[in-house]
């Protein structure tokens, strides 16, 4: 009914921002359900997640030993999200696939941030939630990880 993943496509690769992507979706639902839809759509855009304690005190513990960085598939509005949640100075650099204009699970992403970052991919490990973007980064030479527990993040950190 909705272009949902086309359009999120659009605004995770920066060829629409994140209040364009938002205000079309609200748009669309306005025509099903009304003007309900567009105070709909901005009660959803409030929240910015949560933090995950656990892996934050992971990622302090591994940012003395090495580059500790972000790749995430994120609208424009990414860096003040990570404002709002204390994040954005946890981590050493940020890799938005707005900005970069293009998105995991793309292999270009991982090797377009590998050589931002001046580091050999079989040189880089990769987490995320994602098993489909944990297969592609291995795909291309990275050591990847999908995170499932902290308990087997910690142990994967430990081996890599």
């Amino acid at each position: 009914m909705f272009r949902d993943a086309a359009r999120l496509k659009q605004a995770v690769t920066g060829r629409l921002t994140d209040a364009q992507w938002r205000r079309a979706i609200a748009e669309d639902l306005a025509t099903v359900y009304g003007k309900a839809a567009r105070s709909a759509v901005a009660q959803w855009s409030q929240p910015v997640g949560t933090v995950h304690l656990e892996v934050l005190e992971l990622v302090r513990q591994q940012r003395p030993h090495r580059i500790v960085a972000i790749l995430s598939n994120a609208t424009d509005r990414l860096g003040d999200d990570l404002r709002r949640l204390g994040l954005h100075d946890e981590v050493d650099v940020v890799f938005n696939s707005s900005a970069l204009g293009h998105a995991k699970p793309e292999h270009r992403v991982f090797l377009d941030v590998c050589a931002r970052l001046g580091v050999a991919a079989h040189a880089c490990t990769f987490v995320d939630d994602s098993l489909d973007n944990v297969i592609a980064a291995n795909e291309v030479g990275l050591a990847g990880h999908h995170f499932t527990t902290v308990d087997a993040l910690r142990a994967f950190l430990r081996g890599h």
